[in-house]
């Protein structure tokens, strides 16, 4: 019997884990600010909220990028002379890799996520 459960439990994890995600192109629509007061120490992941979430605390550079229906979008940029500039571009959404990725005006990737968790107004990512 606990052999039977064993193998239902496994089947059935398989089954869920095999499902393709429900995140959809239109739920990550939106700004996206680095809310790096929330990360964990020393952990890869990266947790970003709605623009709008709240008024973040003072920070000379808080990464962020708006993604756009038509498949445009921009970034804040950090130069070396730390000026910010928000960039024109492109960004595309793998909804069964769950891959994010970002792309200047000719077409060359400048940043590729994988989207680790999505709520509403919160995205937890990772560098690809």
């Amino acid at each position: 019997m606990r052999f039977i459960l064993i193998i239902t439990g496994l089947l059935i994890s398989n089954l869920i884990m095999g499902q393709e995600s429900n995140i959809t192109e239109s739920d990550l629509i939106g700004c996206w600010a680095h809310s790096r007061e929330e990360n964990k120490t020393n952990s890869e992941i990266m947790i970003y909220r709605s623009c709008d979430y709240k008024e973040f605390p003072f920070s000379r550079f808080r990464h962020r990028f708006e993604l756009n229906e038509n498949g445009k979008c921009t970034w804040l940029n950090l130069a070396s002379n730390d000026s910010h500039s928000m960039i024109d571009g492109t960004w595309t959404y793998d909804s069964k890799k769950q891959i994010i990725e970002i792309f200047n005006t000719k077409g060359k990737s400048i940043n590729k996520y994988n989207l680790i968790e999505y709520k509403e107004r919160i995205i937890r990512i990772s560098e690809y």
